[in-house]
């Protein structure tokens, strides 16, 4: 049978078609496929790594792996350090780099941490202006004494907090802060003032103002030591811009802002030197001081290929930008697409340096990813039970008899859940999905109604149980006055609350805790006061550490306090008295731990994030892929500010639309060649069908003998004239007619 060339094109167009597709998988399946191949390649690497593939791959793969996995990682890393974990070939980059893979694992960095910080040095530039800056709180009039040279300065700020009177030398006058002459930079200023205070550096650049970690709160009357610390990190004696960048990088994420930020001076002083713009400084730099200046600067340097890349690695370059989160005003979207387009077919990135940068790629773009069912590829979840899920059964596979494929709304993961057996007493129990066991989540990372299923007390409002005993309040997400019992408004006297005076000092403690919230103190239900000086415990309160407050309550002495007034009681909490990290907002999570302190609600660790629907945002899990920008959220894992959007699947359109443009031009080639069209020189088309025949570049066409059917008779030329004239006749009797 012969094909006409139109179909053999035809043909050609199609088995293309199909093979590129085949070979771009859907995006589950690449990056199942990428940590699998990872994940086999580390398994086997650990003791012969490098230091920068053995802890990136740690970061990659470690929800990925069982514990004991994970312990002998970690096991390998220590191995190729010296003095036990002291540091990495006395290198501070290496050794800074283990440190973010001991401390993501919760293993012990105290070692090397303390070699780093052997390593800095003073680093002071005459082109920093640096400034302290002292506030008051309270608002009031202040005076302060400030000692350096073993001299005394008087100080003096208005309730609008400008500097009325200065001392000379070190300290000039600059509205609403000190500033420092270049000779003072490196002294010590002991203050001390008549009412509370606050105390810290800034440093000006240019037009641009910085503010250092370093922040003290002191009382009335207390003196503090306050200086200037600016320090780089030292190879060989000298500074090493890459090295404090790293450093600076691991303790800032090990919530040691304070030491982190002591780098920034430097940092930013060399971050335009030529040398040191392969390292991308502006990644790191947006981390540490949270200024969006350095993600348009990042933004400017991706390419139109997708890629940022100063070192001439796209992919490590790329990598580090989304990691650090200073990427995330660049077209993420792209850099994405062509990631998965540009993936090995086994699985991995880049021949040279395939595991590292793998492991970067996976670490920072899709942490979350696993290796998935077919079920879940298509953005579904596997459970054990749909119906009791609130969800809908679909007919996909899970790779177990046991789960079943369901159309659900939240995975337990991507609420800052853990999926475990049980919870334990500082989580509460929520109803997102988990593949096997119950969902727990922290109650500073849970809604206090919604997940906690409990109620936010007003300013003036205690918690109390069902037998009106005051309970303490839950530190949620969304309120530091979270209640799982009953808000009570202290609004009745002791004596209508049925209770009675129990006054320490008259030597009565009241037992169990029984304190009731009454307009006057030390109300304590009626029969549970006693006539004894009891434990603090025993009375419902908890004993302060020495500076610590007892906020919303009162201090009373017990027994087991030495009769010092450290027993808070009457629903009071043991604060300490200044957040020395960053302070939320009321409508901002922490994304590590939070806790109140006298001066802050909201005291975090980590960084404070803002929900998903605040930043006009909607939640983005995968397979969907964000028109925009993915950001970070209190509440999900991908919010997307823009539109999120279902994955296109199959090969780029692009890329098809060239192939079929590509072969319909060869065929209208070969049709003008049967034409008689000239052939362009350099071409030789003919080879495409294979030799060119003798006598012309369309082989001869041979006669098929077959039998034709006879033609059916035509009519004589009379009676088409008949029928002509018949139809003339017609016509004018119509005419007739309308006329």
């Amino acid at each position: 049978m012969k094909i006409k060339r139109g179909g053999i094109l035809l043909i050609i167009l199609v088995i293309l078609m199909l093979s590129f597709t085949l070979v771009q998988a859907d995006e589950a399946t690449q990056l199942r496929r990428a940590y699998s191949w990872l994940r086999n390649k580390a398994l086997s690497t650990w003791t012969t790594s490098t230091i920068e593939e053995h802890v990136f791959s740690i970061l990659a793969l470690q929800d990925k792996l069982s514990s004991s996995q994970v312990n002998t990682a970690i096991t390998a890393l220590l191995a190729k350090s010296q003095e036990n974990g002291t540091h990495w070939n006395n290198n501070a980059v290496q050794s800074a780099l283990a440190k973010i893979a001991l401390d993501r694992t919760q293993a012990d960095s105290t070692n090397v941490s303390q070699w780093l910080l052997t390593k800095n040095a003073s680093f002071s530039d005459s082109s920093l202006e640096w400034y302290l800056q002292l506030t008051q709180p309270s608002g009031n009039y202040v005076e302060c004494y400030v000692n350096y040279d073993n001299s005394n300065h008087l100080i003096k700020i208005s309730k609008e907090g400008v500097i009325q009177q200065v001392p000379p030398a070190c300290l000039t006058n600059s509205t609403y802060w000190f500033r420092l002459t270049q000779n003072c930079i490196d002294k010590t200023f002991v203050i001390e003032c008549n009412d509370s205070i606050k105390a810290n550096f800034l440093f000006k650049r240019g037009s641009d103002w910085y503010v250092t970690g370093q922040l003290i709160s002191v009382g009335m009357q207390q003196n503090f030591s306050i200086g200037v610390e600016s320090y780089c990190i030292t190879e060989n004696g000298v500074c090493s811009y890459q090295a404090t960048l790293w450093t600076a990088y691991a303790f800032h994420l090990a919530g040691a802002v304070e030491i982190a930020n002591t780098f920034v001076p430097y940092l930013i002083i060399e971050e335009d030197n030529p040398s040191y713009q392969n390292y991308l400084p502006q990644a790191f730099l947006y981390t540490l001081t949270s200024a969006d200046t350095y993600a348009d600067e990042i933004a400017e340097l991706q390419g139109s290929d997708g890629y940022i890349s100063l070192s001439g690695d796209k992919y490590y370059d790329s990598s580090l930008a989304k990691m650090t989160g200073s990427a995330y005003k660049a077209n993420l979207t792209l850099m994405e697409e062509k990631l998965l387009f540009e993936q090995n077919q086994a699985g991995y990135w880049h021949e040279q340096n395939s595991q590292r940068d793998t492991a970067m790629i996976l670490y920072s773009f899709w942490p979350s990813e696993s290796w998935i069912s077919q079920c879940e590829s298509q953005g579904y979840r596997c459970v054990s039970d749909c119906s009791a899920a609130g969800g809908d059964r679909v007919s996909l596979s899970c790779g177990s008899s046991t789960l079943e494929c369901c159309s659900i709304s939240s995975s337990c993961e991507s609420r800052y859940g853990t999926c475990k057996p049980s919870c334990s007493s500082e989580e509460t129990r929520v109803s997102y999905i988990c593949r096997s066991g119950i969902c727990c989540k922290d109650y500073s990372r849970s809604l206090c109604v919604a997940e906690i299923g409990g109620s936010i007390c007003g300013t003036n409002q205690e918690c109390t149980d069902s037998s009106g005993n005051i309970i303490g309040f839950v530190d949620s997400s969304d309120s530091n006055k979270c209640c799982k019992g009953t808000c009570t408004t202290r609004q009745q006297t002791c004596s209508e609350l049925g209770g009675e005076i129990c006054d320490p000092i008259d030597q009565k403690s009241c037992s169990g805790g029984n304190w009731l919230p009454a307009l006057e103190m030390f109300c304590c239900r009626q029969g549970s006061c006693v006539q004894a000086q009891l434990t603090c415990s025993a009375q419902g309160g908890d004993i302060c550490s020495d500076g610590q407050l007892c906020k919303d309550g009162v201090f009373i002495p017990t027994i087991d306090t030495n009769s010092r007034s450290l027993c808070c009681i009457q629903g009071g909490r043991c604060l300490n008295p200044t957040c020395e990290f960053e302070e939320c907002d009321p409508d901002e999570t922490c994304s590590e731990d939070s806790y109140e302190t006298g001066d802050a609600l909201k005291c975090c660790e980590g960084s404070c994030l803002r929900s998903c629907s605040s930043m006009r945002g909607e939640p983005c899990e995968s397979p969907k892929v964000c028109d925009g920008n993915v950001r970070r959220s209190s509440d999900v894992t991908r919010c997307c500010i823009g539109e999120c959007k279902e994955k296109s699947g199959g090969f780029p359109i692009w890329i098809i639309i060239v192939i079929i443009v590509a072969v319909v031009g060869v065929f209208f080639f070969m049709k003008m060649r049967k034409k008689g069209g000239k052939k362009p020189e350099g071409e030789d088309l003919d080879n495409l069908f294979g030799p060119r025949p003798p006598g012309g570049f369309m082989p001869p066409r041979r006669p098929m003998p077959r039998k034709m059917p006879p033609s059916p008779p035509r009519p004589p030329i009379q009676q088409k004239l008949k029928k002509h004239k018949d139809l003339r006749e017609t016509l004018k009797n119509l005419k007739d007619l309308g006329a």
